[in-house]
């Protein structure tokens, strides 16, 4: 299915009228992926989860966003845990209300079989400061899911954030006070629990097959692990 022609209504509204204007969005994501969750788990998997993965998993470094409760967003936060981020902006037309609520069916069929502690936090950052505040931010996110965590910040760390993790934005002309269109990244990054962006994702995401993925994405990482710690020891007891 071709999601950017699925979804293609234009549409240009304040924050507030963005989250409304999000609903038909959500209930199609939710009817089109609830929909396949009854019918039988996807195969090939494990070949998804290998072909999403980095080649060198990226280590992210220095960088400062503010999150829509005004805390900090660094490398800390996406340490001792696995992340989903995603870039946006909360006037974006079609994209962004998309990937969100195929998010929030994701986190939910995650919530079937992962820990509550294990589950990966979903981050949203908007490359748009100058018209996404960071309580605007937390309400849009949470509209999708309560759980879900939205930053931003100036211009040199979004772009410096933006460049760590592979991604890429771009602002069109201006079309009058407030008015103009963002390109940007749809891809979903996996950041893993060493703070390292692990695989990149694209949607739209089943989630009977994302589960499998996450699951296998996990297992390579743990794997990883295991190899370096092996290596490590080896070295320091030659």
């Amino acid at each position: 299915m071709n999601w950017k022609n699925f979804l293609k209504a234009p549409i240009s509204l304040p924050v507030a009228l963005s989250v409304l204007a999000a609903a038909p969005f959500v209930g199609i994501a939710l009817h089109y992926f609830l929909a396949d969750s009854a019918g039988t788990i996807p195969t090939g998997a494990e070949a998804s989860a290998m072909k999403s993965r980095l080649s060198t998993p990226q280590k992210l470094s220095k960088f400062n966003l503010t999150d829509g409760a005004n805390q900090p967003i660094d490398i800390n936060s996406f340490t001792g845990k696995w992340s989903f981020v995603l870039l946006g902006f909360t006037h974006c037309p079609d994209v962004c209300p998309f990937a969100l609520s195929n998010l929030a069916v994701i986190h939910k069929k995650l919530s079937e079989t992962v820990p509550s502690d294990a589950l990966p936090s979903v981050l949203f950052v908007s490359v748009d400061p100058e018209r996404d505040q960071p309580q605007n931010l937390n309400q849009y996110v949470q509209y999708f899911n309560p759980n879900f965590r939205a930053a931003t910040g100036s211009t040199n760390e979004i772009d410096r954030f933006v460049t760590q993790i592979g991604g890429y934005y771009k602002f069109g002309p201006k079309r009058g006070a407030g008015a103009y269109e963002v390109t940007h990244s749809a891809e979903i990054f996996v950041i893993d629990p060493s703070g390292r962006v692990f695989a990149k994702l694209n949607p739209p995401l089943d989630p009977n097959q994302m589960t499998l993925i996450f699951k296998s994405l996990v297992t390579a990482y743990e794997a990883m692990s295991k190899s370096s710690y092996a290596k490590t020891t080896s070295r320091g007891a030659t």
